[in-house]
Parts: C-alpha cells; structure tokens; sequence
C-alpha cells in the first residue's frame, strides 16, 4: 500500500489523473456519473471549486480495499489503461506544497487498473466559486486504485447537489 496526501490548486473545476504518454482532454465532464470521467491513460476528475485549494489523498494498492461509504458524499468506481507505472496526479494550478509528493497511482506497472473516487465537500467549493490558496481547502478526496481486469462503472453513492448538476448535463 502507498498512501500520500497533498493539496493540490485546481484550476478550472478540475484536476487529472495522467501519466506521460497520455493527453489531457479539458472541458471533459458532461453529464456522465458527475465525478470522473476516464480518457486514454488520463482521467479528469470535477471539482465544486472552480479556483482554489483541494485536499486529495492517493491509496495505491495491489488488491482492491474494502469500501467506505462513510462521510463520503460521491464515490465512483472507474477502469483505466495505463501504459507505465508513472500515472500521478496534475493541476493547471499545481501542488501547493513546495516539494510535491508524488502520488503514484499505477505502481505496479502497466495495465488495466480500478480507481475509485471518494469526494466530500463540493456543495462548500461550488458555493464559494473561488478559495484563496492560502484557505484550508473545503473539499477532500480520496482516490485508490489497484491492478485489476477491466470492469463497468460502478456508481456506490451519489448524494452531493454539485454531482447531481453536473450529472444532468447533456
């Protein structure tokens, strides 16, 4: 297991999931399950806040974890393809901490993984629109992942008013 938090700048209501050999697409986001939605090699993950602060941890672990529902408002479940074992976290506006934690998400190397996206938080950060970079950031994340075969999107909770937006977005 590889556990690493940090706080992130996010930057037009999002932040990405990539590795090197991967393209972000921007503007990704509508409709969909409201949380994330997967590109090749990247995933773009939307935010309440549109400029400011974000707290996100990374889990990275060679099997699935047990699942949390508590004190989570969104929690998504993905399949991705990456083609190394370089897949981090990225924001326009970058990591706030002077020396960034790496946040490894695809460790064990190239291939199909799982991610499952926990948010709390956006209601606050789509209210407030923008949070200075120096405020306690409203929103927190948790993103685990773990190698495994390809499988459907799983929707485990879907309660946040900002998801529900985005969500009925055509």
């Amino acid at each position: 297991m590889t556990l690493s938090t940090g706080l992130l700048y996010v930057t037009d209501s999002a932040f990405w999931i990539t590795e090197p050999t991967s393209e972000v697409v921007q503007g990704a986001g509508a409709g969909g399950n409201g949380l994330i939605w997967v590109g090749h090699g990247s995933a773009t993950i939307a935010t309440g806040v549109n400029y400011g602060p974000v707290r996100v941890t990374v889990d990275a672990r060679s099997q699935e974890p047990s699942l949390d529902l508590e004190d989570w408002e969104e929690v998504v479940e993905v399949s991705i393809h990456f083609e190394t074992d370089e897949a981090d976290l990225e924001s326009m506006g970058g990591a706030i901490e002077e020396e960034p934690q790496e946040m490894p998400l695809s460790a064990a190397g190239p291939g199909w993984y799982r991610l499952r996206v926990h948010a709390r938080g956006r209601d606050e950060g789509a209210e407030a629109i923008d949070i200075d970079i120096d405020a306690d950031p409203v929103e927190e994340y948790l993103i685990q992942s773990w190698p495994t075969p390809q499988a459907p999107e799983i929707r485990h909770k879907t309660t946040d008013t900002h998801g529900a937006e985005v969500r009925a977005r055509t």
